[in-house]
């Protein structure tokens, strides 16, 4: 029996398993796992149990699972596996893509990172559970004392380890058991339903925390007892039969997994995106006028159509406008207040690959002006040199920008305050709108405009924003350097609380290395409602201006 640990522990979260295991009179090995990256690790696992002569069951907690995952198809004498509220991952899933996918999970707000050298010595990050957070979000079970020094004897894991793809998937030709922890704050309980259900794997429920192995040793050692007595005696099923679900009991409630357990559907590739129809009829306008294109992106709480009076103002002057929505929009707010689920679950990736490929369409390269985390967009699609010209508008921050005013937080609490937010779909409440819109314009003209432009957003992006900086690989990600930039201009609201000058200033000074012209603008009096409330012109005026230094109404030539 082959024991490994997760992230965030040691060798000791197994003790009173291995206690167990040993008076029942099974041989256990519990490896230091190194928590440096998933294939290495995985190598690691593989290698002692390829040295071990016989058959080896291997059990995995938490990150452990995935290096069971990995392992148990390297090793050729592993017969079994065993999952402890554990990552059993897909080929080519990382412990991230779970995370993303279902709600539940507080882990990602409470990761602290620190500096460290990566497999090759490179400099990379670590994470690790912040301290206080540690007692409840990991052992909300144990003794506070006992919590708290499992809090200190930590061991952090490489960021890297957690964004990295699984290479192989044992559980397809391993016969596996999964222990469900139901209070798990870690992974939530849903993340683990699914993929013991995909494992097809025998499944237990035992009612406790993400420390499962330290609270409920004897129910995990039952566990584990059981596959070791199963998996010796009968042969590893063809890859392409279905390994056949017949669950034990569940350890807290008695009931059966399979009587409970609904089909889920898999994950879409983010990649892919649809430009519909009207979106195309723009682009086709567009390309037919020979103008310079103006895209326009807008940000969350908002339509296309809160850009409306901003493309006829570019028009007048002699641009072309092209205003497209983000994935699935709907075209009025009575639509989006009739069905708000369709703005449910957009990423930035999959957002700024929406609107890359639009500007990709576009025969002449598009001026670029986006608002909110349409100005982060904006950054993201210039960072890619697909603008010839950008203004970012109380933009959104990307990785690197370290200001977190409170006034920021209280405004993306609407979304953040609940972790099964990341993948609904989050009204604002007129009290909401106002601190966070409005707060710069009177009572009546607030709530004129939230009647007529607030709508439903993604939770996503304001999750993947806030964890940007602990995440190496997060979408929220600005190319500053490249050449190819073309000219920036960032605008701040003086009073805006959902993109403070502190915000935009921070963006400010990490694109102003680039060697493109950058510049900063701060509007008096103003509030993140500056694109739509009665003094839009101004702003607008000022984005024009900056444009029109750079960009020609009908290109040159043309």
């Amino acid at each position: 029996m082959l024991l490994v640990h997760g992230a965030f522990a040691d060798g000791s979260m197994w003790a009173g398993v291995i206690a167990e295991l040993q008076a029942a009179g099974i041989g256990v090995i519990a490896l230091a796992n190194p928590l440096r990256s998933l294939a290495s690790d995985a190598r690691y696992a593989a290698g002692i149990a390829a040295a071990i002569d016989g058959p080896v069951l291997l059990a995995g907690h938490s990150y452990g699972g995935a290096v069971i995952t990995a392992a148990g198809s390297a090793a050729g004498n592993v017969v079994g596996l065993v999952y402890i509220t554990a990552y059993a991952l897909a080929e080519g899933e990382s412990p991230l893509d779970i995370s993303d996918r279902f709600s539940g999970s507080q882990l990602v707000p409470a990761l602290r990172p620190a500096p460290a050298a990566d497999i090759d010595g490179e400099p990379g990050v670590e994470l690790y559970i912040d301290r206080d957070a540690f007692p409840q979000l990991f052992a909300a079970d144990l003794p506070y004392r006992t919590a708290a020094a499992t809090a200190a004897a930590q061991r952090p894991i490489l960021a890297a380890a957690f964004a990295e793809k699984s290479p192989a998937a044992a559980w397809k030709t391993t016969p596996s058991w999964y222990a469900i922890a139901t209070a798990d704050q870690v992974i939530a309980p849903e993340a683990q339903q699914f993929m013991a259900r995909r494992a097809r794997a025998h499944t237990i429920e035992i009612r406790a925390s993400h420390a499962v192995t330290l609270t409920q040793p004897a129910a995990v050692a039952e566990l584990i007892a059981v596959a070791a007595a199963e998996s010796t005696r009968r042969p590893k099923p063809d890859r392409q039969a279905p390994y056949s679900l017949t669950p034990i009991r569940h350890a807290a409630s008695g009931m059966s997994n399979a009587s409970r357990a609904k089909e889920e559907p898999m994950a879409t590739d983010v990649n892919q995106t649809t430009i519909t129809e009207h979106e195309a009829g723009q682009v086709e306008r567009a390309n037919a006028s020979g103008l310079t294109p103006v895209m326009f992106v807008h940000g969350l709480w908002l339509l296309p159509s809160s850009w409306d009076r901003w493309a006829e103002l570019f028009e007048a002057a002699g641009y072309i406008a092209v205003t497209p929505g983000w994935p699935d929009d709907p075209e009025t707010t009575a639509q989006a207040s009739a069905h708000p689920e369709v703005f449910a679950g957009k990423s930035i990736g999959q957002v700024a690959d929406h609107f890359a490929a639009i500007a990709n369409s576009l025969t002449g390269k598009p001026a670029i002006i986006g608002h909110s985390f349409g100005g982060l967009l904006t950054q993201i699609l210039a960072g890619r040199g697909l603008a010839a010209v950008s203004v970012a508008i109380d933009p959104a921050p990307f990785r690197g920008v370290l200001p977190l005013p409170i006034s920021a937080l209280r405004s993306a609490s609407a979304a953040l305050g609940n972790p099964a937010n990341r993948h609904r779909a989050v009204p604002l409440s007129y009290d909401q709108f106002r601190y966070a819109f409005a707060n710069a314009v009177p009572e009546d003209e607030a709530k004129q405009l939230y009647e007529t432009f607030a709508v439903p957003a993604s939770g996503l992006p304001l999750f993947q924003a806030a964890a940007a900086n602990l995440n190496p690989w997060t979408e929220a990600k600005v190319d500053t350097e490249n050449p190819g930039r073309g000219p920036l201009l960032l605008i701040s609201g003086e009073k805006d609380h959902t993109v403070p000058w502190a915000i935009t200033n921070a963006s400010y000074k990490h694109q102003q290395h680039n060697k493109n012209v950058t510049e900063i603008v701060e509007v008096p009096g103003r509030g993140h409602a500056l694109t739509i409330d009665s003094g839009w012109r101004e702003v607008a005026d000022t984005a024009f201006a900056f444009v029109r230094r750079f960009t020609l109404p009908k290109p040159a030539g043309a």
